[in-house]
């Protein structure tokens, strides 16, 4: 539970960084590939942020093309 917890608050950390809401990275995930349904990739989003599950390895990634993207 407390990798979880940490999981969580580094995503959340992450999203700040780049500027970025939970419902605008959902967004930024589907523009950029993506092909789940937009309610699909949020309410993924959601439960890393609240700690429901995991940050996994792919998601790592993404959150760091994301900051390459945006030159962070």
């Amino acid at each position: 539970m407390e990798n979880e917890h940490s999981d969580a608050e580094l995503f959340r950390a992450k999203l700040e960084e780049l500027d970025m809401t939970q419902a605008s990275f959902a967004r930024w995930m589907l523009e950029h590939g993506d092909n789940r349904p937009i309610q699909t990739i949020a309410r993924n989003v959601r439960r890393i942020a609240n700690g429901e599950a995991k940050l996994s390895g792919e998601m790592r990634i993404i959150l760091h093309f994301a900051s390459q993207a945006q030159g962070k």
